[in-house]
């Protein structure tokens, strides 16, 4: 069990269960009109070089934290504005940002699809430091003075493509 969950006790026939819950993760852009809750443990987690997200960012790099929708909701008064563009898979790439501000705050888009790529730099001071990458994208993109010396599985771009 990781340092972030705890344990909830239950009776089940006379047995006592562990039950792992998980603490919320919170953030919001940098006007705070948008704020979003976490409700679950991200299913992947870490830093995309390639140039697009470069862009975005305004950065080296994009950390990121891949969520189900069912547990990204966003809260405040969120007006998003979607940019978008052409993965290397051929298929459509949206970045929400806030209207206001202008912060990328997720990919994806809020209400349609099933995951969420949630930015980890817009994360809440109380939830950053939960914030574990384990994979590196795009690496052959990587800006030779972005190489964070955290230990991860790196990939030339997607895992499964060349």
């Amino acid at each position: 069990m990781s340092d972030h969950h705890t344990t909830n006790s239950s009776s089940v026939d006379g047995a006592t269960a562990a039950e792992p819950t998980f603490p919320p993760l919170t953030g919001h852009c940098f006007c705070g009109q948008i704020s979003y809750v976490i409700s679950s443990s991200p299913l992947a987690q870490g830093f995309c070089y390639c140039r697009d997200c470069q862009r975005v960012s305004a950065s080296g790099f994009l950390p990121w934290m891949n969520v189900t929708a069912s547990s990204f909701t966003l809260a405040g008064m969120p007006k998003i504005e979607y940019v978008r563009g052409t993965s290397i898979r051929g298929t459509e790439k949206v970045f929400g940002t806030c209207a206001h501000c202008g912060s990328a705050i997720f990919g994806g888009q809020y209400g349609v699809h099933e995951k969420h790529t949630v930015y980890a730099g817009t994360l809440d001071d109380d939830s950053v430091s939960r914030f574990k990458p384990t994979m590196a994208l795009f690496v052959r993109e990587r800006p030779a003075w972005a190489k964070v010396h955290v230990e991860m599985k790196e990939f030339d771009t997607l895992p499964g493509l060349s």
